[in-house]
Protein backbone atom coordinates (compact mmCIF):
# COMPACT_ATOMS: atom_id res chain seq x y z
CA UNK A 1 0.00 0.00 0.00
CA UNK A 2 2.81 2.13 1.01
CA UNK A 3 4.47 2.20 -2.57
CA UNK A 4 1.69 3.66 -3.65
CA UNK A 5 1.77 7.16 -2.25
CA UNK A 6 5.99 6.78 -1.78
CA UNK A 7 9.02 6.44 -3.99
CA UNK A 8 12.08 5.88 -2.08
CA UNK A 9 15.52 8.25 -3.83
CA UNK A 10 18.68 5.86 -2.68
CA UNK A 11 20.51 8.52 -4.58
CA UNK A 12 19.66 11.56 -2.69
CA UNK A 13 18.57 9.63 -0.03
CA UNK A 14 14.68 10.79 0.52
CA UNK A 15 11.57 9.86 0.21
CA UNK A 16 9.70 11.39 -2.22
CA UNK A 17 5.18 11.98 -2.62
CA UNK A 18 3.69 10.78 -5.69
CA UNK A 19 0.69 12.49 -4.71
CA UNK A 20 3.16 15.89 -5.13
CA UNK A 21 5.88 14.74 -6.57
CA UNK A 22 8.03 16.32 -3.48
CA UNK A 23 10.71 15.08 -1.46
CA UNK A 24 10.14 14.35 2.10
CA UNK A 25 12.95 14.32 4.56
CA UNK A 26 13.29 12.38 7.41
CA UNK A 27 10.43 12.94 10.15
CA UNK A 28 7.96 14.78 7.97
CA UNK A 29 6.19 11.75 6.30
CA UNK A 30 3.53 11.60 8.87
CA UNK A 31 3.03 15.75 8.69
CA UNK A 32 3.56 15.89 5.06
CA UNK A 33 0.66 13.58 4.83
CA UNK A 34 -1.25 14.90 7.46
CA UNK A 35 -1.08 18.68 6.04
CA UNK A 36 -1.06 17.98 2.36
CA UNK A 37 -3.00 14.37 1.87
CA UNK A 38 -5.87 14.34 4.50
CA UNK A 39 -7.86 12.17 1.91
CA UNK A 40 -5.60 9.44 2.30
CA UNK A 41 -7.00 7.53 5.59
CA UNK A 42 -5.08 7.38 9.16
CA UNK A 43 -4.41 3.83 8.80
CA UNK A 44 -2.64 4.25 5.31
CA UNK A 45 -0.79 7.31 6.57
CA UNK A 46 0.10 5.25 9.74
CA UNK A 47 2.13 2.46 7.35
CA UNK A 48 4.26 4.27 6.04
CA UNK A 49 6.27 5.17 9.08
CA UNK A 50 6.70 1.31 9.34
CA UNK A 51 7.38 1.48 5.35
CA UNK A 52 10.30 4.06 5.83
CA UNK A 53 11.33 2.75 9.00
CA UNK A 54 14.44 0.87 7.51
CA UNK A 55 15.53 3.04 4.59
CA UNK A 56 17.95 5.44 4.78
CA UNK A 57 16.44 9.01 5.00
CA UNK A 58 18.92 12.11 5.31
CA UNK A 59 18.00 15.28 7.10
CA UNK A 60 17.59 18.33 4.97
CA UNK A 61 20.61 19.48 5.90
CA UNK A 62 22.01 16.05 4.65
CA UNK A 63 20.20 16.31 0.84
CA UNK A 64 23.03 17.45 -1.04
CA UNK A 65 22.04 19.86 -4.21
CA UNK A 66 23.69 19.16 -6.97
CA UNK A 67 26.62 20.90 -8.31
CA UNK A 68 26.18 20.01 -12.31
CA UNK A 69 22.65 19.69 -14.46
CA UNK A 70 21.73 16.05 -13.88
CA UNK A 71 18.44 14.22 -15.15
CA UNK A 72 15.35 14.71 -13.53
CA UNK A 73 14.88 12.51 -10.64
CA UNK A 74 12.47 10.07 -11.13
CA UNK A 75 8.84 10.85 -9.19
CA UNK A 76 10.34 14.57 -8.19
CA UNK A 77 8.20 17.64 -10.13
CA UNK A 78 11.12 19.56 -12.48
CA UNK A 79 10.68 23.64 -11.34
CA UNK A 80 11.59 26.59 -13.40
CA UNK A 81 13.73 29.08 -10.92
CA UNK A 82 16.56 30.69 -10.19
CA UNK A 83 19.84 29.93 -8.84
CA UNK A 84 22.15 32.16 -6.61
CA UNK A 85 25.29 33.38 -8.58
CA UNK A 86 27.53 34.42 -5.61
CA UNK A 87 30.14 32.43 -5.85
CA UNK A 88 30.27 29.12 -4.10
CA UNK A 89 26.29 29.35 -3.39
CA UNK A 90 24.51 28.06 -6.03
CA UNK A 91 21.14 28.02 -3.73
CA UNK A 92 18.04 27.15 -5.75
CA UNK A 93 15.04 28.55 -5.46
CA UNK A 94 11.83 28.78 -7.14
CA UNK A 95 10.61 32.52 -6.92
CA UNK A 96 12.32 35.46 -7.72
CA UNK A 97 10.64 36.81 -3.96
CA UNK A 98 12.51 33.95 -2.44
CA UNK A 99 15.58 34.44 -4.20
CA UNK A 100 15.82 38.17 -3.17
CA UNK A 101 15.34 36.96 0.70
CA UNK A 102 17.87 34.56 0.24
CA UNK A 103 20.40 37.08 -0.96
CA UNK A 104 19.07 39.62 1.66
CA UNK A 105 19.48 37.42 4.56
CA UNK A 106 22.96 35.05 3.43
CA UNK A 107 25.00 38.02 1.23
CA UNK A 108 23.24 41.57 2.68
CA UNK A 109 21.92 42.41 -0.82
CA UNK A 110 19.81 45.20 -1.09
CA UNK A 111 17.52 46.86 -3.99
CA UNK A 112 20.06 49.66 -3.97
CA UNK A 113 23.17 47.21 -5.09
CA UNK A 114 21.81 45.44 -7.61
CA UNK A 115 19.17 44.54 -9.56
CA UNK A 116 17.80 40.89 -9.83
CA UNK A 117 16.21 41.56 -13.52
Amino acid sequence: MSEQHLLYSHDFQVIICKECQNGIVKGNIQRHFRMFHKNIELRVRRQFSEYVKNLEIGETIDVETPTQEIVPVEGLKVHNGFICTVEGCRCLRTTLTSMKQHCQAKHCWTEQKGDFT
